[in-house]
This record gives structure tokens, sequence and C-alpha cells, in this order.
């Protein structure tokens, strides 16, 4: 059974994964964070303590989301980058039969 594939449309695809990884870490490290950093200053106590303990593990599942994102856009890389090294490989044999 052969298979088709279109390196360009797997490096589109990573690409798309990287830029939406930057989007997420730009979320965090944006408006988000600046309200977090800057609630104790106007929020206090208890509540604010779970507050910032739930907005602090919200922003390193966000960390967690994006780190993925961009590895996944990395391994897409290079299996695109791998099939072309395997069909120059192939077209070699091939030119040399």
């Amino acid at each position: 059974m052969s298979m088709t594939y279109d390196t360009k449309e797997i490096r589109r695809i990573a690409r798309e994964l990287s830029a939406l990884s930057a989007s997420v870490t730009a979320a965090a490290s944006g408006t988000a964070r600046r309200t977090a950093d800057e609630m104790p200053v106007h929020f206090r106590g208890a509540a604010a303590n779970e507050l910032k303990t739930a907005l602090n593990g919200m922003f390193k599942d966000i960390h967690t989301t994006a780190s993925g994102l961009n590895k996944m856009a990395n391994a897409l890389m290079t299996y695109a980058r791998l099939l072309d090294i395997a069909d120059q490989g192939f077209m070699g044999l091939i030119n040399d039969n």
C-alpha cells in the first residue's frame, strides 16, 4: 500500500502549531499575568490566596499546553524533513537503475 503525502502541507501545519503556541504563551504572559500579579494589591485574604493558587495552576497548564504545541510543531518539521530525505534517497535508487 503506497502512501501519498505533501511535505509542504506538513510544514504549513507545523508553522500553524508554532504560531498557536506563541499565541497561547502571549495570552498567559500578557494582561492575564499582569492582572494576577496586581491582584494582591486590591484583593487580600484566604479567597485571594485560593484565587492566586488557582491562577498559578492555570498559568502552569497554559505553559504546558504551549510547550506541547511547540513539540508537535518540531516533530512535524522533523517528519517532513525525513520524508524529503527518504524521497531523495528513493529517487537516487531509481535514477541509478
